[in-house]
Order: C-alpha cells, then sequence, then structure tokens
C-alpha cells in the first residue's frame, strides 16, 4: 500500500536488523517516513486503504517532530516515526537500499545508517545489533 500511495519510508529498527543479516526477533516493524505535508497525506491514504479506521490520525499530528503512532498489538505492531535518532530522513533516503518482497518493493535504511542509529540510541538490544553488524562489516 505504501508503494502504491508513493509514500516515502523507510523499514528500520528489528526488521532492518534482520534484512542486514542478523535473525532475531522483533515485535513490531518500525516505518520511518518522510514528515512533509504531501508524504503525510499519501500515507493516510495507505493506512485507510489497508484498513485502518481512525478519525483523530491527521497531518497535523503526524508532522509532530517525533511523533510515534504505533498501530496493532505485538507482535504485529506498526510503529510509524518521523524521527529516527542520529539520522536525518532526506540522507537516509538517498543512501536506501531496495529490496523485493513478493511482487512489491521495500525500501531499508542502510547498513551504514543503520548502524549510526544504534549506535546513537544505544540501548541494550542495540548494543547487541551493533556488536553483530560490525561483525558482518569484518566479512564484507
Amino acid at each position: 500500500m505504501l508503494n502504491k500511495h508513493n509514500v516515502h519510508y523507510l523499514v528500520v529498527g528489528g526488521y532492518a536488523v534482520v534484512f542486514h543479516g542478523y535473525p532475531r526477533f522483533t515485535g513490531d516493524i518500525d516505518i520511518y517516513y518522510q514528515a512533509e505535508k504531501k508524504n503525510i497525506e499519501s500515507l493516510l491514504s495507505a493506512l485507510k486503504e489497508f484498513g485502518f479506521d481512525f478519525d483523530e490520525l491527521n497531518v497535523a499530528e503526524l508532522s509532530q517532530l517525533g511523533q510515534v503512532v504505533q498501530l496493532g498489538q505485538a507482535p504485529n505492531r506498526i510503529d510509524l516515526l518521523n524521527k529516527v535518532d542520529g539520522l536525518n530522513f532526506e540522507h537516509a533516503w538517498k543512501s536506501k537500499v531496495e529490496s523485493r518482497y513478493g511482487t512489491e518493493n521495500i525500501f531499508y535504511i542502510s547498513f551504514d545508517d543503520l548502524l549510526k542509529n544504534k549506535k546513537t540510541v544505544n540501548r541494550e538490544q542495540d548494543r547487541a545489533d551493533v556488536e553483530y553488524l560490525k561483525q558482518k562489516l569484518k566479512k564484507r
């Protein structure tokens, strides 16, 4: 749906870690979206078409920098983020990695940007991810 509505987004967080080669559990999928009005309108259209029914979610709310919107419940939760620590969306978008899932293209944060983000956030899980990703980097 996101691609159909031309949403600029990147998969970040645990799913990005898995994509870049570290298989681990995650209770949600983190979607980092560009916080510009047109993109947010497209995001809202995609979510509505996907089946989310909400009246309180709007462009103004999704434009607030640092706003996190959680849809659903773990382990099937979607977290919508317009700010990711250590990154700028425009830079991350330019360095994104595109992959196919079935018939869809999926846009992931780059390996280097993922590593930068994980180092910046620095929670216990992030530190474990960084250690694994560093090992993978040595094997490149």
